[in-house]
């Protein structure tokens, strides 16, 4: 896991429109796709909803998005 995977992960949270993420990120719709779905994979939970627009996260990855909001506080990050 890296800190971009967060990043990611935690813009897509808000804004829950992959175009719109990867263009906030300066990165193509498929990288960012492969970068939600490499989280996932090491995490061994699914994150993101995927058959609806826009995307909704599940109950997990609601859980996620919180614990990535906490960590950008601690460290000082808006």
């Amino acid at each position: 896991m890296t800190i971009f995977q967060l990043e990611c992960y935690y813009a897509l949270a808000q804004s829950l429109n992959f175009t719109q993420t990867a263009s906030q990120q300066y990165i193509t719709q498929p990288a960012l796709s492969r970068s939600i779905a490499s989280l996932e994979k090491e995490l061994g939970i699914k994150l993101v909803n995927r058959t609806t627009h826009p995307v909704s996260l599940t109950p997990a990855g609601r859980v996620f998005a919180e614990e990535c909001r906490n960590t950008r506080m601690a460290y000082g990050m808006p």
